[in-house]
């Protein structure tokens, strides 16, 4: 059902990278894991992303504050590399996913794992940002920004829930490739989103 292949060599590479570094992550070695994304991460926003949530990981871990300033740095390089490889949408469209709902038909998948990847990394941005100032404040910037991640997601798995159904019904190819990376991406996030929710303060949940 999920489309599979038919990547570049170039985002091939990028995704295998990303499964060599995740393997190393779980085994605890993150200097390995690190040396495969760091030289990759200024062009290519798999390596981007990647590098930002193993730099998360350490500021989580250490609450060293030159650590959380350098991964601020990196998560809005990987953000801005993001950007550039979503599909640009004009006023109308934006106001009318508003109103709709995010449509991502004749994207194709490097779009599609843009969207999910900036999608995530403004998730661990959001909770860098109580790393960084636990005030009142910077709690109730965290809880809007979750909030507006987990929209994202929820118009994702929409999205994705409406065309793999109909497609199923129609046994009719679909016209925009919806493969694993995506569906597993947009799962992920789902899941990190309930897991920072139950983290947060009953006072920030009230906002959100």
């Amino acid at each position: 059902m999920f489309e599979t292949s038919g990547y570049s060599a170039e985002v091939s590479k990028g995704l295998e990278d990303l499964e060599r570094a995740v393997t190393l992550v779980i085994s605890n070695k993150y200097n390995e894991a690190e040396a495969i994304l760091k030289d990759k991460a200024e062009s290519s926003f798999y390596h981007a992303v990647a590098y930002a949530l193993i730099m998360f990981v350490q500021a989580a871990l250490t609450f060293d504050r030159e650590t959380i300033d350098r991964t601020h740095v990196v998560m809005q390089k990987a953000l801005e590399l993001c950007n550039k490889y979503r599909r640009a949408t004009s006023v109308w469209n934006t106001f009318s996913d508003m109103w709709y709902g995010k449509r991502l038909d004749g994207y194709t998948s490097v779009e599609l794992h843009a969207e999910v990847y900036y999608a995530e990394c403004s998730l661990l941005e959001a909770l860098l940002t109580v790393l960084q100032d636990e005030s009142m404040v910077s709690l109730i910037k965290a809880g809007f920004k979750i909030r507006s991640c987990h929209s994202m997601f929820k118009q994702y798995h929409s999205w994705m829930e409406e065309v793999t159904s109909s497609t199923s019904s129609s046994q009719q190819p679909l016209a925009t490739p919806v493969d694993k990376h995506f569906v597993s991406g947009v799962h992920l996030g789902v899941g990190v989103f309930n897991l920072a929710v139950s983290l947060l303060p009953n006072r920030i949940l009230k906002l959100m």
